[in-house]
């Protein structure tokens, strides 16, 4: 999401005439507040809308700073982040990671609703206990557990194995992006302005 507010830049610098070299600093600053304005907006927004988002996910969303040679500031997703934020905000199909991607069925989850562990080998490890195997049953693929003693012949799938997961948008980033800027940049700009003039006279 970037912001570049060029029409009302021109219209300052039109009105303001010999003050108007000051309008690109107060651009800039302006559009440095508002980008971080909708940083924490969204970085609020990403936890009520999504379930458990790690710190790190929450994090991930940044921003790039504007200068008064360059007008444009940049509310983005850092790229390791977006490869899986993307379908919560736009939906669509996610291919797994390998194969198959491991979905948690009935297994016990961290804070965050994530398989603990899983990139130190977790799954691998669960399947070393003997009442656990890898195998297909009645049409489902995945890591089920035998039952104790006379339950022994009972199985209970702990992961599924997908071989896709379809996501719905869950997490509107650009209605909050272009909401919060409909409400914050006239009232950055005009402020940012008023003070480049007061220090100009």
């Amino acid at each position: 999401m970037q912001i570049s507010m060029q029409s009302d830049i021109d219209k300052a610098i039109k009105q303001l005439g010999a003050l108007g070299k000051q309008v690109p600093f107060a651009a800039s600053v302006a559009i440095n507040q508002t980008v971080k304005d909708i940083q924490k907006v969204e970085q609020a927004a990403i936890k009520r809308e999504l379930d458990k988002p790690t710190p790190s996910t929450v994090k991930g969303i940044r921003v790039s700073r504007s200068s008064k040679r360059k007008l444009v500031g940049t509310v983005f997703i850092i790229p390791h982040i977006d490869k899986f934020l993307k379908y919560q905000i736009e939906g669509g199909t996610r291919p797994p990671r390998s194969k198959a991607e491991a979905v948690p069925v009935s297994i016990r989850l961290n804070k965050y609703g994530n398989i603990p562990g899983r990139r130190q080998g977790k799954l691998a490890k669960l399947l070393t206990r003997p009442d656990t195997f890898s195998a297909t049953i009645r049409g489902v693929a995945g890591i089920w557990q035998r039952g104790k003693g006379r339950n022994r012949n009972r199985v209970t799938l702990l992961v599924a194995y997908e071989k896709e997961t379809k996501y719905s948008p869950a997490f509107k980033f650009y209605e909050h992006a272009e909401r919060t800027t409909a409400k914050r940049w006239h009232r950055n700009f005009n402020k940012a302005l008023s003070a480049a003039i007061r220090t100009a006279r």
